[in-house]
């Protein structure tokens, strides 16, 4: 009766853990999926890549030799009806090493206090970043220049990464003074793939 309720306590232990881990600790990318993944987002894009620890990669395209790309996987809990599951996917730092620089030539120091940015939890590569800024922080107080400046950064980008196709936007609101609701002209989205 004893061995019985032993095994009856582990199996209970060992399911326990597996539904709360979502079995992830078992699995993870390895470096062929990685290569296929980068392969679909960026295909025609010669590459060379080096695996690390901790599930993570870096690519080196040969179009971008000064530019390696860290490739990261993440696992994701969330309640699927009850049932705790995890979801494993793989991500790039594109966005950061790209646009993120940029800011700083078309931005103000202050200015740059205020850009945030995250990642969309299920688009890989979807990101967005955010300015949201106080009216008195906008150089010289012109919000179209802001605007136009941002523009120009999504511009520069798109022409200097023409082959990197993440999706990334950028979320300008320029907070009012007084404390009152921002004014529907002073809210703008950017799309980086998407510039006039």
């Amino acid at each position: 009766m004893k061995i019985q309720h032993k095994a009856f306590t582990t199996m209970v232990f060992l399911a326990i853990l597996l539904t709360t881990s979502g079995c992830h600790l078992f699995t993870h990318y390895s470096t062929e999926e990685v290569k296929e993944y980068i392969s679909q987002n960026y295909p025609h894009m010669p590459y060379t890549i080096e695996k690390h620890i901790n599930h993570t990669w870096t690519a080196t395209f040969d179009a971008y030799p000064n530019l390696p790309i860290l490739i990261q996987e993440e696992n994701v809990n969330y309640d699927g009806g009850g049932l705790p599951i995890t979801d494993k996917f793989i991500y790039t730092n594109i966005p950061l090493v790209t646009i993120y620089p940029l800011f700083q030539k078309y931005l103000t120091d202050e200015e740059l206090n205020y850009v945030s940015y995250r990642r969309y939890l299920f688009g890989e590569d979807a990101w967005s970043f955010s300015l949201t800024i106080p009216y008195d922080a906008v150089h010289n107080h012109d919000i179209q220049n802001l605007f136009l400046r941002i523009n120009q950064l999504c511009e520069e980008c798109k022409n200097m990464y023409p082959q990197f196709n993440t999706t990334m936007n950028i979320r300008v609101e320029v907070k009012s003074a007084d404390g009152s609701p921002t004014l529907p002209e002073h809210l703008k989205i950017f799309n980086v793939n998407k510039t006039k």
